[in-house]
Parts: structure tokens; sequence; C-alpha cells
């Protein structure tokens, strides 16, 4: 064959590559690889990052907005834990960058899409987490998603509603969404203006192919200008554009996972950009979400192309501050594990008034580290709004450190009414917070101090009683060192000697009821709590020196390491039945319940069932004295510049609502009509005694209210000292408790020179005691002197 001129060869050649150009132009939109056309417009784009892996880079661009996906198993969400705090982490991460993030709740099953399912729910530990992240929920939107069966369905639906109300008031500076699937785009409306959502919209996976372009359909465009004609213009959201990342065929059922047609990720680029510039020309969504940033097949940090469309249309992120229509009112709350009453009285009380709870949780667990952290922030006056504190003593603290407190005598009669102040027990916890007629706090819970919790399953395998007594308390705790235990007691030392205190207490009382009666064993504890016990009575010390042998012999058995040990390290030790008793309040059976554990009172009718592990009692020998630990909440009005509003709060906490959204299983209700609302076995077992021993025999549990702080840290510490050194320290010990005594006295001098000279109102004492400075016929001052000086 002839051999073509050179020039004509190449002619032809270059003939040949441009028909072979123009055929694989004509073939599929897939193959085409000219540059990307100029963008007209530009939108937010979210990112969504999932939980599903794919990826170790979670550094997003700097014009992108995270989305992070929670996903949660509905019907067993304690499955979920780890995989929801890996998101958490990322949240708190965003946040530190000072980024906007979207968080998307997936209520789903390992098996089925949510869109299916005809119910949904939050758990508890994911409010606490993002609690825990941002208690207002600034720079946070968020929301639920293509939960079509659920929005379609009216009861569902307005499960839905109630459940953004919720994290509305708990979340009062957050945005909140909702994007469909294919949902009737009607009872998105619904939605959307029920719950009052910030923004709403919805996704596709529909598309089909048009002469060289992928088309959105007309229906989807229709939807979205249906949202944003109804009260949603500027704030309109594409919920999900997804597409695999490598697919040559990615546009064909975009939301199956299997690859569909040959890798090619210059394709789906190609139709991301087709897809965007539809939505910005018809609707222009303030908002268009990408499925996803991580997770194949569609992690488009798999493809730098997809990447870098994105960032030709991603107008950068703007910050949305949400103002909340309501009045804000700053809370702290008290560390600890009543998150699920933080979440009921939050909710509650916004929905009742419309106003907001910033809130803070104490970073403190334990009432002394608590009351610690108030006087801290007291000295530099950075008290909040409304705060938790304890009735009695310990409430001085505040006001003789020249941080006044609001007054709520005036307003009594609103909150409480005479079924709270006049009848039995129940007055004593109002009158724990009040201060010769000047109520510093009111009442919002009532927990039982001085109770004994036991580990059953040891006390049954060994065949030992439940003890009644405090020597068959004694006896059980030889039998069990008999029997080589050596972790018997749990009496930890490093909680500022609060559990010393609580175990002293109880054998104090335990003694004395039974040798005078619990009349009597109270009005010697509440002559404690003045500082004007008489140390020179021969009985009085008779006492006081069996109850120092007795706290000897038990802290002798006490678990191995207990120096170091905080209380919930013990409570957890007693609960796994790693040791046998433990003294505390009634607050250990909430801690309980988060561990999973549910406690129970040593009543005839659980003592036989094998299935209970842990129960209580009043410590042997107490069941006659009502130890109060009479949780509370006050005011200061030291640069308080919503002392009214503040008021109003605390009003609603305290109130029958409030207290009921609050409660817990541990605590009592301050109401006198409450019983018959309470769910739990130990709250019938310890709040009957609330309203039926009577009003002389409480006392205010010593630890939780009922000292000075000083007062209160000084014996402690001799506690400690004794249980470290042993009976080589009983001398000294003796001896402290005049000092101690001195300190106590000292106190109340002082709160006299203010007012506050004893706990009562108006010539009604606390537990019937009037102290002895006060004259029992004018209620005024009197002269006195303490023993001390006078010689008894």
């Amino acid at each position: 064959m002839a051999k073509l001129p050179v020039k004509t060869l190449a002619i032809v050649l270059l003939t040949l590559v441009i028909l072979a150009i123009a055929i694989v132009l004509t073939l599929k939109p897939a193959t085409k690889t000219t540059a990307l056309p100029a963008v007209p417009n530009k939108t937010m784009i979210i990112l969504w990052v999932t939980p599903f892996g794919g990826t170790s880079n979670y550094t997003l661009p700097q014009w992108a907005i995270p989305g992070v996906v929670v996903w949660y198993q509905c019907d067993n969400p304690g499955a979920s834990v780890a995989l929801v705090s890996q998101q958490m982490r990322l949240i708190q991460m965003y946040l530190s960058e000072n980024k906007t993030v979207f968080i998307n709740l997936m209520c789903e099953l390992p098996t089925e899409w949510r869109g299916l399912l005809n119910y949904i729910n939050v758990p508890t530990y994911i409010i606490q987490d993002l609690m825990n992240i941002d208690p207002g929920g600034r720079g946070l939107y968020i929301g639920f998603s293509e939960e079509r069966t659920c929005v379609e369905n009216p009861v569902c639906r307005s499960t839905m509603v109630n459940i953004y109300r919720e994290l509305k008031a708990l979340f009062p500076e957050a945005g909140f969404f909702y994007y469909a699937d294919g949902d009737n785009i009607t009872d998105v409306l619904i939605l959307a203006k029920e719950a009052n959502l910030t923004i709403v919209g919805r996704d596709n996976y529909d598309y089909y192919y048009v002469n060289g372009t992928v088309i959105v359909p007309s229906y989807v465009i229709s939807d979205l200008i249906y949202l944003e004609r109804n009260g949603y213009n500027g704030s309109l959201l594409m919920g999900e554009l997804g597409l695999r990342v490598c697919d040559q065929y990615a546009y064909i059922q975009a939301s199956q996972n299997p690859y569909i047609g040959p890798r090619n990720c210059t394709a789906p680029a190609i139709y991301e950009s087709q897809i965007l510039k539809q939505y910005i020309s018809k609707v222009h969504p303030t908002y268009v979400g990408i499925w996803a940033w991580n997770g194949p097949p569609f992690g488009i940090v798999d493809n730098p192309l997809m990447i870098r469309v994105l960032s030709q249309f991603a107008e950068a992120p703007k910050p949305r501050l949400i103002k909340p229509p309501g009045n804000i009112i700053n809370v702290t709350f008290w560390g600890g594990w009543n998150i699920q009453g933080v979440i009921s009285l939050i909710v509650n009380y916004t929905l009742h008034t419309g106003n907001y709870i910033s809130y803070s949780i104490m970073p403190t667990i334990g009432t002394m580290p608590n009351e610690t952290y108030i006087l801290t922030k007291a000295r530099v006056r950075e008290l909040p709004n409304v705060m938790q504190v304890n009735g009695g003593p310990s409430l001085l603290a505040l006001p003789l450190l020249g941080a006044a407190l609001l007054n709520f005598t005036p307003t009594l009669s609103n909150v409480a009414g005479s079924a709270m102040v006049i009848n039995g027990g129940v007055s004593n916890v109002m009158l724990a917070n009040t201060f010769n007629t000047t109520m510093l706090a009111l009442p919002i819970t009532v927990y039982r101090g001085g109770l004994l919790f036991i580990n059953v399953n040891l006390l049954r395998e060994y065949g030992l009683p439940i003890p009644g007594t405090i020597t068959q308390l004694i006896n059980d705790t030889q039998m069990l060192a008999n029997y080589g235990f050596t972790c018997i007691w749990v009496i930890p030392g490093a909680d500022y000697g609060q559990d010393q205190v609580d175990l002293w207490q109880s054998i104090f009382l335990s003694l004395a009821s039974e040798k005078y009666g619990p009349a009597w064993a109270s009005r010697l504890m509440n002559e404690l709590m003045y500082g004007v016990l008489d140390l020179s009575n021969s009985t009085v010390m008779n006492l006081i020196n069996e109850t120092n042998n007795y706290y000897l012999l038990i802290t002798k058995y006490d678990c191995p390491g207990w120096q170091s040990m905080n209380w919930a390290e013990a409570a957890a030790m007693l609960l796994q039945g790693a040791a046998v008793f433990q003294v505390s309040g009634s607050e250990l059976i909430d801690y309980a319940l988060t561990q999973g554990v549910m406690i129970y009172p040593a009543a005839p009718q659980y003592l036989n069932n094998t299935n209970i592990n842990v129960m209580f009692e009043p410590f042997p020998g107490t069941g006659g004295v009502y130890v109060l630990s009479a949780e509370s909440v006050a005011v200061p009005i030291h640069g308080n510049a919503t002392t009214r509003l503040s008021r109003e709060f605390a009003e609603f906490w305290s109130s029958y609502e409030g207290e009921l959204a609050w409660s817990s299983a541990g605590g009592c209700l301050t109401w006198f009509n409450s019983t018959s609302v309470y769910a739990y076995p130990t709250q019938q077992y310890i709040c009957k005694d609330l309203v039926n021993i009577p009003s002389y025999d409480f006392v205010v549990s010593l630890s939780h209210g009922g000292l000075f702080p000083d007062s209160y840290s000084y014996l402690s510490t001799q506690l400690v000292n004794l249980q470290e050194r042993g009976m080589g320290y009983l001398g000294n010990f003796s001896e402290s408790l005049l000092t101690f005594e001195k300190i106590t006295y000292s106190g109340w001098v002082n709160a006299s020179r203010i007012g506050l000279s004893y706990l009562g109102y108006d010539c009604i004492p606390f537990a019937n005691y009037l102290p002895p400075w006060i004259n029992p016929r004018t209620c005024r001052l009197q002269q006195y002197s303490p023993w001390w000086i006078s010689g008894g």
C-alpha cells in the first residue's frame, strides 16, 4: 500500500481524534471531561460527617459548615453510646473552632430505616451530652430528617413537636431544623409551624438524564418553593445531595450503596455542579447539605474534584445567633446525677412561662464541694441569678460574707400555702430555710440522711440478719470480719469528711434514741447544731465517748485505700458487691439509678426477693428521727439585675408542679399531699416518714446544711484524724469538740448581729427547739453565756 504524504497523514489523524472526541461526548454525560462552567451564584454548604468511618480526617474546608450525624438505636439507645460519644467529640471540636454546627439526630434501627418508623425519641444521655457541650445551644442547629412515616402520622408528629419544644426550652440559643424525604409536604409544613422550626426543607436522590445534564425533578423544586412561600424564605434547606463519589452512573439510584457503573471520579463532580446550579437558579436554598464528608461510597473526602466543585459554590458561612423570644435567667445546678430533673424542670418552666434558662452545672459532686464552690464564687461576687443550696445553718455563710439573699417571706403564701407550712414534718423543711422570720431559700426536694445501705446478698450468703439495732450491726460486722472480709464498710476519706460526719452523727443518734428516745436524741443533736451541747454534763459525755468507741470499731473495717476514695467510688463499690455497708443520704438512690441499680427499702415485702442486691434502712436505732437534707433554691441579690424573674423561677421550682418535675427516686416533695404521686418504692418508704414523724424528732444532716462551713470543716477534719490515728487520738478528739462548739456558737453570734438568730419562723422554731439566747416568750435575743463560760 502506498504511503500517504506526512501532511496528509497528520490531517487524517487529527480528523480521527476529533471524530473520536465527538463520539465520546455523545455517548454518556459521565465521560464528559470539559472544564467546569462558571458558577452563577452561591449557597452555604453543610458537609454531613457520619459516624460510619471511612476517614481519619475530620478537618473540613473553611468554607464548609459541619453537620454532625448523631445516630442511635431507637429501641436500645444504650447500644449506641460509643458512636454517640465519638460524634459529640466532633461537635465539641467544631464549636471550639468557632463554627456553626448542624446536629442531625437519627433515630433508627440496625435493620430498619428511620423513615419507616412510627415512633421517635431522644435518649436522655444525648441531651445530657449536648448540655455538657453548651448549655444554651449557641452555634447549634438541632434537628431530625427523613422521618416520613412519623411526620405523616398525627400522633407521632405530635411527639416530634413536643421533642422540638423541649429541646428549644433546653437550648434557647439553638436553631432547629427538619428536612424531608418524600414526606407529604403539607405535613412537613404543619410540623415546621407547630414546632416553630428555624429551618425546613427536603432532600432528593431521584434524578433523570436529558441531553448531557442530570435533572432535578420538578416536584422536588415545587416542594421547596411551597415551603419557601409559606414562611421559610431565607431559611430553606436542601438537606442532602449525595452521589457515589467515583461512579460513572452516580445519578442512577443515587441513594443506593453498591456502585452501578465503572469507576470514574470526574463524572460525579460534573453531576454535582449541574444539580447545584438547578437548586440555586430555581429556588436558591439558604443551605445545601452534602451527603457526606466521610463514609463510602458517598464520602467526598475521597474525591478532591467534588470538593473543588463545592468550593466554587460555597458561600462563606454566616454565624446566626438565635435570640430567645423570652427572658433569660442564669441558674447554677449542683453537679450530680439528677440530669433528668434538670431537663424536666427547665422544659416545664419554659413551656409554662415563655422564659428561658441559661444554666450551668457545677463541676463538683457532693454537698461540701458544691458549698465550697458557691462560697468561692460569693467572695468574688460571681454568684448566678439562681442557685441550689442546702437548708440549714450553712445558708448563713453567704449573708455573713456580704452576699445578700432574697427574702422569700413576703411571697411565702403564694408558693407554699398552709398545707406546706403547718402539717407535720413538712413544716420543718420550710423552717430549715428560715432564720428569725427571714426565709433565705425555698425547698425543692427533701433527702433523708443517716440511712444504712446494705449489700443484702452477702448477708444472705452468710446467714446474717439485716440489723435492727446498733448491736446487731456490730455483730454482723464482726462476723463478716471472722469470715475473712477486709472491705466490710466503705467510708471514703477524699470527700471532705462527709462520710465520717454522717457515720458519727448516725451512731450518736442511734445510741441516744435507744437510751433516751428519739425526742431527746433530736434535742441533743440540735443543741450540737447551735454549739451549746453541754460537754460538761456526764450523761452527754458518756454518750459521746460511746459514740467515739463505736465509730472506731466500725471504721476499723473500712475498705483498704479509703483515704483516697471519693463518694462516687465508694458507692460504686457497694453497688458492685465489693463492700457490705455504707452510711449516706437517700441521694445514693439517685446515683445508683445512673449506674443501672435500683435500691429497695429493707421492708418485709422485699426481704425475700433474691433479685434485689442492695437495700436501705434508717441507721439502726434511728428510725424515729428524721435526718433532714433540705435541697433548696436561693436567689442572690448582689448585682442581680433579674431579681424579679429569678424569684418567679425559684417559686416555680418550689411549687408542686416544679417539685414534681424535679423529683427523683431518692427525694420527696415538700408538699403534704404529695405521697400519692411517688413512682418509686423508695419514695413511698422515705417520704411517709417526712409527714408522719413528729416535728420535734427532726434534725438537720450535719453534712448537708447543718453546720457553718468553718465548723463543719473543723469537725470533719477531726473525725478523719480519729479514723486514721485510732484509739490514741480519742483524747484529742474529745478536747476538739469544745473548739468545735466555740466555732459554731461564734457563727450564731455573728448571724444574730444581722438579725438571723435562730432556725425558725416567727417563734415557730425548727424541731420545736429554740436556742438559749432566744427568749421563748418574746422570741427576741436575751442574755446568755454558754456552758464553758457560765460553768454549765
